[in-house]
């Protein structure tokens, strides 16, 4: 047995060894760590150990390691997928474009990093499945268990082979030409991917290696699985007696072989002894404090964060880690950590595809794709013109200039915005004015980029991480600029925005702390090597610890098995060594796992919680808290009141003020009669509803086009007596109805737009259709029923309604048309909807709720009413032209009572009853003693613009 190690970090054990060993000459050691970081933390440590200044050593990560033997750096991702595509174009069958191909790139370059970094023969890989002479060839290389996984891998494809296996057999055949042609060619142009680099260090180590006659010795510090390639450096090294090597381990997962968390460890140990050979490490069985949270909500973990800072007295400094599994979660992190921590020290990546950035980059080019050209001069779809003035980056740069082009837009409703809208401001200018050439539209995006950090600078936002974001990406973005450039290939600006939407989807933005101070926010990658107090680790559930991204690949994996490749076993066991090493030395330990699930994920606990709950000796100790989120049904909205005095008073007395012009419509009392409150948001607080542009048509929108239809074709009889050839002779021209339709469609959804062709799109077709369709059909009703004279189109009737001795109330409206025969003035109006011109009463009309509500009904006495006062001694009926039924030409358009089962052929006898009941109506409006309230039936609330300030939103 060797001695005990006392419970410090694992930095603090290397690093105090190292000193024993070399004082002074630690200087000349090279200390190579899996990633940076750890060298700040390795540093300090030191510090504590020296009573004199000396140099600090070397410090590297294992790719730098490789990357200086080898004498340069992988080169960039797109010019090597680039150089890639070149190659498979002169052997692949058929041809593909580059963005097609680009996906496919990514997983046979990663596909070949992995082969070169685990030393996997590629000829031996990629032979032909079914040539007979290679199956017998020579695998001597491979274990009998390797052996089997191939044999069993070939197995599945037999002679008659599916369409999917011929697919992938005759890709598989360009593998390995592919792999040739792309070295040979990389080698040439000096350029390489990681693999190759490990690859030639691991090959060539007596040369590459032999160059750093500096270096006393290399210290190798925390590796957990390593490749081929870097264990045929270690061995080198060992070999040469240059190498020490320190593995961050515990008895408890290394001594037992069933803890996949050990493997790895087990076997760098047999093969790489450790420099502490002696020491046992127990720090994961001493007394600990865990308690593990089943938290609803992936987001309420970060909110719970502060809570248990507080409650356990956790330090807020380096001794305390948050470490995020899900690093989605950093922002709202970040927002709730002030509370109780001053210094936050953040060392993570965040995925750029969460970022502000990243939504406006989107925007951009989603608007800059939409682009047409109408009579030569460039449009934009309106939804990507709105979508990219309303993000908050153009609200940084031109807020005025975004506002006054967005309320273009509306007041003209356009469907597409020519380029001039723009020229009030220089920069949005510039955005519509883009260059679809790839180079100049990169340089004007960094540019763009840059104005925003110029502004962002300036103000107070309340991103943190938004700075940092706008640096990072106009760094990538000018690389990528740069790898464009030296591309053999030529891009289209489809492409352009296809290429940059992936590297921009694939890129997380590095945090990087220095100081080492504050709470330590980290990704469970970043913690490696290194120790903490107190731990709170969010997200320990499956898809996120261990993680689900698997990188996609063309190798199958029974084939990875056989030639010692990766798997996703393997991945799981490095994630359970990151978890329990996690543990292993902290003190106090918060597991929180999000259980709502989502569309993604499962919610369930992590399998490794599970484990620490039923192996571990904690399990009886481990404190369990379920956090529930109590959901109480709302009580009932309170009812809303609103008295008729001050303001209120002063807006509703001017529509009795006849000199001002304003007068109750038959639309405003049946809304006063439905809803007394919305009558008072809509016409007395004149609250109106948010406006958009129309690219569709609703009913209002169908029956106003309907309206402007027919007043143009029948304004030239208006007047005059309409025969029965004349409407004959109208129907015949087809082309006058349609070009009529046309005009009055573009008149209500673009007006004022030259370069808006509405007839370009299937939808507006298809409304002119509609609308050339029930013209016809009202002209033929008509046909049927000459000759009448025509009166007047669209008349506006104004009067003024005495509803008792002290109150006359200005009453008016809009008759779509007025035609008069045999003596009789029929008051007609439009509808597109469904059939409604019965009634029960006339007391039904005036009801606030109930089935017998009919509101075409109640216009059409209303309009009589008008007709009567300004054009007395005279036969007035309605008739209501509900389009619809007009297809059957004997339909009646005449209201029909229901009391008496027949149709209305004398209105005086309904009239005095209908004055009465409406000067009851406006005498309770114009009352003031009587408050606005809100309606008792709620289906009215149902499409009610104003009901969210009601609280009466309906599912």
């Amino acid at each position: 047995m060797g001695k005990s190690v006392p419970i410090k970090s694992f930095i603090d054990v290397v690093s105090a060894d190292l000193f024993d060993r070399y004082g002074a000459d630690i200087s000349k050691l090279c200390l190579v760590f899996p990633s940076r970081r750890a060298g700040l933390f390795f540093a300090e440590s030191l510090s504590k150990l020296i009573s004199q200044p000396l140099w600090q050593p070397l410090t590297l990560s294992i790719s730098d390691l490789i990357y200086q033997w080898a004498g340069s750096r992988p080169s960039d991702t797109l010019r090597l997928i680039a150089e890639l595509y070149c190659h498979w174009e002169e052997i692949a069958p058929s041809p593909t474009t580059f963005d097609q191909f680009y996906s496919w790139g990514e997983t046979i370059l990663r596909d070949f990093d992995q082969i070169d970094k685990y030393l996997v023969n590629p000829k031996a890989l990629f032979q032909n499945l079914f040539d007979q002479k290679e199956l017998e060839g020579d695998y001597s290389f491979l274990t009998p268990e390797q052996v089997r996984a191939v044999q069993m891998f070939r197995s599945s494809f037999q002679p008659q082979k599916t369409d999917l296996q011929e697919s992938f057999t005759k890709m598989w055949a360009l593998m390995y030409p592919l792999y040739e042609r792309l070295k040979n060619s990389l080698e040439e142009q000096g350029l390489s991917y990681e693999g190759m680099l490990y690859r030639k260090v691991a090959e060539q180590k007596d040369f590459l290696i032999a160059k750093d006659s500096s270096i006393l010795s290399y210290a190798f510090i925390g590796f957990n699985a390593l490749n081929s390639c870097e264990r045929e450096i270690f061995r080198h090294l060992q070999n040469r007696g240059s190498a020490l090597f320190y593995w961050d381990r515990d008895d408890y997962y290394l001594n037992d072989t069933r803890q996949e968390a050990g493997g790895f460890i087990r076997e760098n140990i047999l093969d790489f002894p450790p420099a502490d050979l002696g020491a046992t490490y127990s720090g994961f069985s001493q007394t600990k404090e865990i308690e593990t949270w089943s938290i609803p909500s992936d987001v309420l973990q970060t909110k719970i964060v502060p809570q248990i800072i507080r409650d356990n007295l956790l330090h807020t400094d380096r001794r305390t880690a948050v470490v995020l599994c899900d690093e989605s979660l950093l922002i709202p992190l970040l927002s709730a950590l002030p509370t109780v921590a001053e210094n936050v020290n953040v060392t993570m990546g965040y995925p750029l595809s969460k970022t502000s950035l990243y939504s406006f980059i989107d925007a951009l080019l989603t608007f800059c794709k939409s682009v047409r050209k109408h009579d030569s001069v460039r449009c934009y779809y309106h939804t990507e013109v709105s979508r990219l003035l309303a993000h908050p980056f153009i609200e940084y740069l031109c807020p005025n200039a975004a506002k006054d082009i967005k309320k273009q837009m509306i007041d003209s409703n356009l469907l597409y915005v020519p380029v001039t809208a723009f020229n009030a401001d220089p920069l949005l200018y510039g955005i519509a004015d883009f260059s679809q050439d790839p180079d100049t539209f990169l340089a004007f995006l960094s540019n763009l980029l840059n104005g925003v950090e110029d502004v962002v600078s300036q103000s107070d936002t309340p991103d943190p991480l938004l700075l940092p974001v706008l640096r990072h990406a106009v760094s990538l973005l000018n690389t990528f600029r740069t790898s464009l450039q030296s591309c053999r290939l030529r891009f289209s600006f489809e492409m352009l925005c296809t290429l940059l939407r992936k590297i921009l989807r694939n890129t997380s933005i590095p945090f990087s702390g220095e100081p080492l101070q504050g709470i330590q926010v980290m990704g469970i990658l970043e913690t490696r090597t290194l120790d903490f107090e107190h731990i709170i680790l969010l997200s320990a559930q499956e898809g996120f610890l261990p993680s689900t991204r698997e990188a996609p690949s063309f190798i199958p994996y029974n084939l990875k098995i056989g030639f010692g490749l990766p798997v996703r076993e393997e991945h799981e066991a490095m994630y359970a060594y990151y978890f329990y090493r996690l543990l292993q030395r902290a003190q106090k330990v918060s597991l929180l796992c999000g259980v709502g699930g989502d569309a993604m994920q499962s919610g369930e606990r992590s399998r490794y919680l599970l484990q620490l709950l039923a192996e571990s000796p904690h399990g009886p100790t481990i404190r369990e808290r379920k956090l529930a989120i109590p959901i109480t049904l709302p009580d009932t909205a309170p009812e809303i009141v609103k008295e008729k005095s001050g303001k209120c008073r002063e807006q509703l007395m001017r529509y009795l003020d006849a000199d001002a012009g304003r007068y109750l419509s038959p639309s405003a009392v049946y809304t006063y009669l439905q809803c007394n409150m919305r009558f008072y948001f809509q016409y007395v607080e004149r609250i109106k509803e948010e406006q958009e542009v129309m690219e569709d048509t609703d009913g209002r929108g169908l029956g106003t086009v309907l309206h402007e239809t027919m007043k143009s074709l029948y304004a030239p009889f208006e007047g005059r007596v309409v025969t029965k050839e004349a409407l004959s002779h109208l129907l015949d021209k087809h082309a006058q109805i349609r070009s009529a339709a046309e005009e009055a469609i573009r008149s209500h959804f673009s007006p004022g737009s030259k370069t808006a062709h509405l007839f370009e799109q299937g939808r507006w077709l298809i409304l002119a259709d509609v609308i050339v369709s029930y013209a016809q059909q009202i002209i033929a009703y008509d046909k049927n029923r000459t000759p009448f004279t025509l009166i007047a189109l669209e008349d506006v009737q104004k009067s003024s309604f005495l509803a008792s001795a002290e109150l006359s109330v200005p009453v008016g409206g809009i008759i779509d048309r007025i035609h008069e025969k045999d003596g009789v003035h029929y008051i007609v109006d439009y509808k597109t909807g469904k059939e409604q011109r019965s009634f029960t009463s006339i007391q039904s009309l005036f009801e606030e709720e109930g089935a017998n509500q009919n509101s075409a009904v109640f216009q059409t006495f209303w309009y009589v009413m008008l007709y009567q006062d300004n054009v007395p001694l005279v036969k007035v009926l309605p008739s209501l032209y509900f389009v619809r039924s007009l297809f059957d030409h004997e339909a009646s358009t005449l209201l029909y009572d229901k009391s008496s089962k027949s149709e209305v052929v004398d209105m005086d006898i309904y009239m005095d009853h209908f004055k009465s009941l409406l000067a009851h109506t406006l005498s309770q409006l114009f009352d003031l003693s009587l408050p606005f309230v809100q309606t008792k039936d709620i289906k009215h609330c149902t499409y009610c613009y104003y009901n969210q300030i009601c609280r009466r939103e309906t599912p």
